[in-house]
């Protein structure tokens, strides 16, 4: 339990693969300016290396399903940081700042 209101659960790499090729085709949709940032090295604490949510194999079915069916229009991102590491935080608010500006032009 993250909380009392908030479960973390783990998936299958199966699971994760669907994952991947799901957000793919929900991100082609996108009519704006749209990008992805991947942290590599965990979307929670839970999910960090040594966590008991880490599952690095998943996290690579996962991505190789969003790479292959994003569109090539759509920037990705990968960074190897955790979701929560400064330098990520960073590189994602430097691409809001930059898809905000997009719109306005």
């Amino acid at each position: 339990m993250h909380n009392p209101f908030n479960a973390n659960m783990k998936v299958s790499r199966k699971e994760m693969a669907r994952v991947g090729q799901v957000m793919a085709e929900r991100l082609n949709e996108s009519r704006g300016p749209t990008a992805v940032m991947i942290p590599l090295r965990g979307w929670s604490v839970y999910g960090a290396p040594g966590g008991p949510l880490h599952d690095a194999l998943g996290y690579r079915a996962f991505l190789k399903a969003l790479k292959n069916q994003l569109h090539a229009r759509i920037p990705l991102k990968e960074v190897d940081a955790h979701i929560n590491d400064g330098v990520f935080v960073d590189l994602c608010v430097k691409q809001l700042v930059r898809s905000m500006n997009e719109m306005r032009s």
